[in-house]
């Protein structure tokens, strides 16, 4: 009998020494331009990687998301020569002179360092990141908000991959997709896509740029995009389809903001146009308290200076936005190379903003004009 348990615990052993089948496969490769890392602390932030824009010299580009918010930040990735150093650079819609690089570290489950000597040789995704600044950076950029909560200083930790079946891109659907609430699109048409959004649509870009989710849902161009034909297709898109719905007032400050572009663009000479979110209290700490955001066009070519010039067309637009969007005391317009006017909420009526001339010679205290005032030179 002892001789059968003797054999019997033998058989176990040699057992578990083998590897199994599914053990001897080999190791599914997931580099960190791959990779999903999700924060420590459960508040629902995932640090999203993915592949770098084709003809640039960046190794993967990242963006943040969250449940009740798409894309709160997007950074490209790139690697500093010699030490080694890993850094997420941010691409900011808004205050690009402001934009930050933020230096990320990485370490594996005994938290010794991690971080790839090569960035893109790496096979597999270390287990935890840190990224340094981000947290203070981000509480400056969006405090006194409540949804999402903020950031803080948190270890991230890898949470999937976003590796694709091989018959993935044959799953992406031919239609037009949404992020939802933003203007942008995304149409497909067999194995070719255009994205498209207020200045156009860029050229036909192969399907394979885009990664399947699940069905309806892909995520490329960094946004996480549902077609437009899903239930539900009033909210945003998440990567598990169309998610916190959009109120009314929601949809018709969205609205507002299409036609806002569309109007401008209609101006002969004008080259460009971008929209940019602003923070009213940083220019003007006496803003409307209950309206504390506000937008700011950018303007390239001479039909800019026709614009500026029409404060009729401009004292519209800024209306209508400031109408359909509660949170927004202020439009302002900006063409290049120099050429700003400024119009908000004063006193319950949308007028431009009057040039503060005390400002202007250094005969005021404060370092910034009152509201309803813009600096102004002569």
């Amino acid at each position: 009998m002892k001789t059968k348990n003797l054999a019997g615990l033998m058989l176990f052993i040699v057992a578990l020494s083998m590897p199994s089948l599914a053990e001897a496969a080999p190791a599914k490769v997931c580099p960190i331009a791959s990779s999903v890392y999700r924060d420590g602390d459960g508040k629902g932030f995932e640090l999203v990687f993915d592949a770098p824009p084709p003809n640039t010299p960046y190794y993967a580009t990242a963006v943040m998301h969250h449940s009740q918010h798409r894309s709160l930040y997007q950074f490209t990735v790139n690697q500093s020569s010699g030490y080694g150093s890993v850094w997420l650079n941010e691409l900011s819609k808004s205050h690009s002179n402001q934009n930050k690089s933020f230096w990320i570290t990485f370490f594996n489950q005994a938290l010794k360092s991690a971080t790839p000597l090569w960035l893109g040789e790496e096979k597999e995704a270390p287990e935890y990141a840190v990224i340094a600044q981000l947290g203070s950076h981000d509480y400056y950029q969006r405090r006194g908000t409540e949804t999402p909560p903020l950031i803080g200083d948190v270890l991230w930790i890898f949470d999937r991959c976003q590796a694709q079946p091989s018959n993935a891109v044959s799953k992406i659907n031919s239609g037009k997709y949404w992020i939802g609430g933003a203007g942008m699109s995304l149409f497909v048409k067999g194995n070719q896509y255009y994205y498209a959004d207020e200045n156009g649509q860029t050229e036909w870009r192969p399907v394979s740029r885009l990664k399947y989710v699940k069905d309806g849902v892909v995520f490329g161009e960094g946004y996480y995009w549902c077609q437009s034909t899903m239930p539900g297709s009033r909210g945003m898109c998440t990567p598990l389809g169309w998610a916190n719905p959009m109120s009314d007032q929601e949809l018709s400050c969205n609205q507002a903001l299409i036609t806002a572009h569309s109007t401008l663009l209609n101006v002969k000479n004008l080259n460009s146009l971008h929209l940019t979110p602003t923070k009213v209290s940083a220019y003007y700490p006496d803003n409307p308290t209950s309206r504390p955001d506000g937008y700011k066009f950018f303007m390239d070519g001479s039909g800019g200076y026709d614009i500026l010039a029409s404060s009729k067309l401009m004292e519209r637009v800024s209306s209508a936005i400031i109408t359909s969007c509660p949170t927004i005391s202020m439009v302002a317009f900006s063409a290049k190379p120099e050429g700003d006017v400024t119009y908000g909420l004063v006193n319950n009526k949308v007028q431009e903003f009057a040039c503060y001339e005390a400002y202007d010679l250094g005969q005021s205290r404060n370092s910034k004009p009152p509201w309803g005032y813009e600096a102004c030179y002569p």
